[in-house]
């Protein structure tokens, strides 16, 4: 046989282009107040509590209650998304890639929606009849502490007291979330104080089975999300410790444009580049802190991969 055959040797292809490993969208859009937004600039009124005045005389002055009034507002940023596929580089190619590419784009442009999310649990907060005051993150931590080496891992008794922490104003039947990486969920399960039973809802919850408990709805992210790095991101800190978000689903409003500003996606030719063809997406969103009280944020050793 001659020595040369392995010329002739068949190369397989498989059919489709597979998308590696990646958080596919957005996990928490749902878990929020969602709102469409026409204008660079929304704004949000908001009163707060008040008490009443024990009446102790007979035709006596009428008290006038000052309300207290607020705003929050929210800024639409602008968020693109493109890339090319050459008119030759089709003909060359067993598979077409522009789905591919259009599906990548959909799922950058969701993971963005989720590092504004996160982002609003320490971003400076615009306030104001215009919006131009700003309050600055008072997010309140419920365990651990930024930038510490080691605060312990994630247990069921921190979970517990940040449960706490926002039913303390605030009993109402209003949805609990806590977004957290899978590791730091697994850590749940080496807990020695649960009860069997704990354990085993445990168990379920990292198997992914169940999404709930003590109360929060949990959702797991991916780990390399700016943000929640242990040294990347407006969460992150120096140390060794992740954070873990706590919230009730108002306290967090995440707007999307509406008409030209909203998200559109356009598969074009570019006679400017050879006639390629072009996969482009473009989105507007904003995000704002609504009612601290309503949010929470722990910090838990995280000696896992970063």
């Amino acid at each position: 046989m001659s020595t040369q055959i392995t010329t002739s040797f068949i190369q397989g292809f498989k059919q489709g282009i597979d998308i590696l490993t990646q958080q596919k969208g957005s996990k928490l859009q749902n878990a929020v107040r969602n709102e469409m937004q026409s204008s660079k600039q929304d704004h949000y009124d908001q009163i707060g509590s008040t008490s009443v005045v024990q009446r102790t005389s007979r035709h006596g002055d009428t008290p006038i209650v000052n309300t207290p009034h607020s705003r929050r507002n929210v800024t639409l940023n602008d968020y693109e998304w493109a890339d090319l596929v050459d008119r030759q580089d089709r003909l060359r190619l067993l598979n077409d890639p522009g789905n591919a590419y259009s599906m990548n784009a959909a799922f950058a442009m969701g993971r963005k929606k989720d590092e504004l999310i996160l982002d609003a649990f320490t971003k400076t907060q615009t306030t104001g009849e215009t919006g131009g005051g700003s309050s600055a993150p008072a997010v309140a931590v419920s365990f651990g502490s930024a930038g510490a080496s080691d605060d312990g891992p994630l247990t069921v008794e921190k979970l517990l007291t940040t449960r706490g922490d926002l039913l303390m104003e605030d009993d109402t039947e209003e949805e609990m979330f806590c977004a957290l990486t899978q590791y730091q969920m697994s850590q749940l399960l080496d807990d020695t104080r649960i009860s069997s039973s704990d354990y085993n809802t445990v168990k379920a919850l990292v198997a992914g089975n169940v999404d709930t408990f003590v109360g929060f709805k949990f959702i797991a992210i991916a780990q390399s999300l700016p943000g929640i790095g242990v040294t990347a991101g407006t969460a992150g800190d120096a140390g060794s410790n992740r954070p873990v978000f706590f919230w009730r689903k108002s306290g967090i409003v995440l707007s999307t444009g509406v008409g030209e500003s909203g998200s559109s996606a356009r598969i074009t030719e570019r006679a400017d580049k050879s006639y390629s063809t072009q996969i482009y997406y473009s989105a507007s969103f904003g995000t704002a802190r609504m009612e601290e009280e309503k949010m929470r944020i722990g910090y838990a050793d995280d000696s896992g991969p970063v």
